[in-house]
């Protein structure tokens, strides 16, 4: 079950949380000193972020002294327990992300469902362990392009907020499995959509959509398209030559022609 947050408990929350993450003692940065990883040229936040890396890179294996490494796992397993907390904020009461989100560097998944979020910073493309995001039922206006960095994604879910667009870097998310962006109020979807070659669910009912780009008879792995309530006029004879495409849902649109060309495919 997800944690409960009181919107003025949030800055505490991070504080007792996030706040731990980037606690490393001297002895520690004493450590790294003395086997060669010097941190004396870096700011104190670089070098935070950099220990941090080390204590989740299984750094206390090349340790040999057994009371400094029972240290250091203490540590590792406090930073872990702190990413089992963040993965799942849903149904809470919040309205922003602060940017050190995108110092999470090992989080694989974050559920941010359900709360009244107005915009998301684009440090979360920092994540690059990142393999599925929600952001359902917010009140985003739009998506950061940074999140096209989200190199290890595979199941991005946005639905129920309040988006026009989608920016055109979301064509760089190559591991992409399921794309949901249901009811929001988008009219056009970019053609690098069509570059998602391992897309298998694509979600885009109750938008404002008049027609799909042709792109997408790029989608070669595509199963499910979800295009229901909208205002297409048409569907691109493409889509119907997928090889792996099996179901098309378009009902409540405008559509006023049938190719026989599809009914033959």
């Amino acid at each position: 079950m997800a944690r409960r947050l009181h919107p003025q408990n949030f800055e505490q929350f991070l504080a007792k949380t996030v706040g731990k993450i980037f606690f490393i003692s001297n002895e520690l940065f004493d450590c790294f000193a003395i086997d060669q990883y010097v941190f004396s040229e870096m700011g104190w936040r670089e070098r935070i972020i950099e220990a941090q890396q080390f204590i989740l890179a299984d750094f206390d294996k090349k340790i040999l002294d057994p009371v400094f490494r029972q240290y250091v796992l203490y540590q590792k397993n406090n930073i872990l327990k702190i990413y089992d907390l963040l993965n799942d904020l849903s149904n809470n009461k919040l309205n922003y992300i602060p940017s050190t989100f995108g110092e999470l560097f090992e989080l694989e998944t974050l559920n941010l469902s359900n709360n009244i979020i107005f915009s998301i910073p684009s440090e979360l493309g920092n994540l690059k362990k990142l393999k599925e995001l929600n952001l359902n039922n917010n009140q985003l206006e739009s998506v950061p392009s940074e999140l096209g960095e989200l190199i290890s994604l595979e199941k991005f879910l946005i639905s129920k907020n309040n988006l026009t667009k989608l920016p055109s870097e979301l064509g760089q998310l190559h591991n992409l499995i399921e794309l949901n962006c249901n009811e929001n109020k988008i009219d056009v979807l970019p053609s690098e959509l069509g570059e998602l070659s391992n897309l298998k669910y694509l979600y885009l009912n109750y938008n404002d959509l008049i027609e799909l780009p042709n792109e997408f008879n790029q989608l070669v792995n595509l199963i499910e398209l979800h295009c229901c309530h909208n205002k297409l006029n048409l569907l691109p004879h493409e889509l119907f030559k997928l090889e792996n495409i099996k179901y098309i849902y378009c009902y409540n649109n405008s559509v006023d022609i049938i190719d026989n060309s599809l009914i033959n495919n």
